[in-house]
This record gives structure tokens, C-alpha cells and sequence, in this order.
């Protein structure tokens, strides 16, 4: 469940004193915008009590001094929460305790105070006690916790599969680029050693070459002609496909049966059967009528969830 506010609300009100509110499972995601806001937080449990017991309580604020949460007491006995703020030095307003769960908080002064400050971990929850798990933000500053793909980018970052376009960036919107995705796949094979060379002549940079090179050898890709390869095309949404299907082939994945009603657009008739295999596996769950256009490029953040799904089959 997402919940967005804009100016002068909350994303979630508790407006009866003494209500007990818990997180046992699912996904609530909040997320404040606008410079003013309602004292408190996104999630605003002022005059009542916020557990956490399971699940993932994510949230994100861009408002003046509004903290994600703001409650009389916050306990904490497991799940999961991901606290973003960038104008408020807390993530969480009032008390809390915690016996378990993780926790990966961040706060920042912005445009509160006359400093450019940052706090990270328990320093960003001034009421915080206990024993909960810290862990770390991913470094890109373009990826927000309550963006869809936030935890797609996770896994792929954390396993290897994805790099940032910089130390600070992931660039999600962008188009990722033939290279770049059989690169992925390269890493997610393990990075095996090559040898020999390819028909491609456009190959120029050396970060990618033995990507393609085991690529064209496992038959994942022919290149788009006898001598090319197109390394800095963006890769299609139907590409990507076709490039997986065949990369599942090469592992030897079971297929499950393929669905040939799932929505899609106009495909290529030399990507329709992968594309359909792709749809009816899942792997493009999470993004929103992903082939409506086939032929459109594929950016970063959509083939992070294609991966994270593959991944998790």
C-alpha cells in the first residue's frame, strides 16, 4: 500500500487518541512532498502508539522539519523500515523502543537550518533505545526508498549484477544500453573466463568486450548484423526478452507454460514467443503495462525488477 501527501496534509492521519497501530506484514510506503506540512510526519500518530512487528514500513519526506513518523511511542519487535527524509534531521518523532527488526535511517538539515548535515542510523531517531539491526542506505542519491524499483535496485546492486552510472547515481530513468545489459547477464553467469574474439568491429571499449564475446559464444545474442553489434544502442524492452529467454535456456531454468493472452503491444515477430514467456513468468511484475510498446527502450530501474524477479524464481 502506498500513500502520497501534498500541501499542508499527512499521508497517514490517526485521528483517535489512543488507537494502537501495527505493522504485521505487507508493504506501507509513505511519502510527503510540498514544503509545508502538518507538525509531525508523513505517518502522524501523534496522542497514540506505532509497532512494527513484521513487514516493511517504508517512507520518504521532502518537507520542512516533517520526520516520516510521529507518534507518542514507536515500537519496533521486527519487520523491516526504510526512513528517508531530506528536510528534517529526524526520520521518526518521539520515542522508540526496539527489541529486533532492521532499520536504515536517514536524515538531512536541507533547507531547515543554516548547515548541510546528514545523520545516518540511530543518530537520525533521537528517541531511539534498543536492540534493532542497522544497515546501510544504497549510495545512489537518485533512488528514493519508496520509489517501486527500490529494492529491485537493491538486489541487483548488492549481488553485483548492476553498477551505478556514478558512485553517487543509478540513473533509473535512463535507457540501458546493449552492453550494459549483456553485461549484467555476464556477471549474473559469474563472470566466466573467454577466449577468442568476435565478427563485431564496434566493439571499442574493453569493459564489455568479454561480455559480448561469451555472449555470441552462448548464443544469447547474434549482434544486429554480420559485423555489429550496436554496443551503445539502447537495449528494447523486447530485446531484453529475447536476451533473457536465452540466457534461462543456457542455465537450463524449467519454463513454465506460456500464456498467449497476457496485454502487450505489437511485437517483433523474432521476440514474440520470448517476450510471452517473459510476461507469463512474472518478470515484468511490478511495472506498469511494461510492453505496451515493445520496440520501446528498456531504462535502468525496469530491467533492475526483470532481474530481481528472474532472480527470485
Amino acid at each position: 500500500l502506498s500513500i502520497s501527501a501534498g500541501i499542508r496534509n499527512t499521508a497517514v492521519y490517526v485521528v483517535n487518541p489512543g488507537s494502537r497501530v501495527e505493522l504485521q506484514s505487507g508493504t506501507l510506503s509513505v511519502y510527503k512532498e510540498d514544503l509545508l506540512g502538518m507538525e509531525g510526519g508523513a505517518l502522524y500518530a501523534n496522542g497514540s502508539a506505532l509497532t512494527v512487528s513484521g513487514g516493511t514500513l517504508k517512507g520518504h519526506t521532502v518537507s520542512d522539519n516533517v520526520a516520516v513518523i510521529s507518534a507518542d511511542t514507536v515500537g519496533i519487535t521486527g519487520g523491516r523500515l526504510l526512513l528517508q527524509t531530506e528536510r528534517c534531521p529526524a526520520v521518526i518523532q518521539g520515542p522508540v523502543s526496539a527489541s529486533g527488526g532492521t532499520i536504515a535511517a536517514y536524515g538531512h538539515t536541507g533547507n531547515s537550518a543554516d548547515s548541510d548535515t546528514a545523520y545516518h542510523g540511530a543518530d537520525a531517531i533521537p528517541g531511539y533505545s534498543g536492540s534493532a539491526v542497522f544497515e546501510d542506505f544504497l549510495p545512489f542519491a537518485d533512488v528514493f526508498v519508496t520509489d517501486a524499483y527500490y529494492e529491485a535496485v537493491e538486489t541487483c546492486y548488492q549481488k553485483g549484477y548492476f553498477k551505478g552510472t556514478s558512485a553517487a547515481t543509478f540513473s533509473p530513468d535512463i535507457s540501458m544500453t546493449r552492453s550494459m545489459f549483456v553485461t549484467v547477464l555476464y556477471r549474473m553467469a559469474g563472470e566466466p573466463a573467454v577466449s577468442g574474439t568476435t565478427p563485431f568491429t564496434d566493439l571499442r571499449q574493453d569493459w564489455y568486450r568479454d561480455a559480448v564475446i561469451w555472449a555470441v559464444d552462448r548464443e544469447i545474442t547474434n549482434g544486429t548484423s554480420a559485423t555489429t553489434f550496436s554496443p551503445d544502442e539502447p537495449v528494447s524492452r523486447e530485446q531484453a526478452a529475447v536476451f533473457l529467454y536465452r540466457f534461462a535456456q543456457m542455465r537450463g531454468d524449467q519454463f513454465g507454460q506460456v500464456n498467449r493472452s497476457v496485454s502487450h503491444g505489437t511485437l517483433s515477430a523474432w521476440a514474440e514467443n520470448e517476450v510471452l514467456w517473459a510476461l507469463s513468468g512474472g518478470l515484468f511484475t511490478g511495472a506498469e503495462d511494461p510492453m505496451a510498446n515493445p520496440q520501446d527502450y528498456a531504462p535502468r530501474s525496469l530491467l533492475a525488477t526483470v532481474i530481481k524477479n528472474y532472480s527470485s524464481r
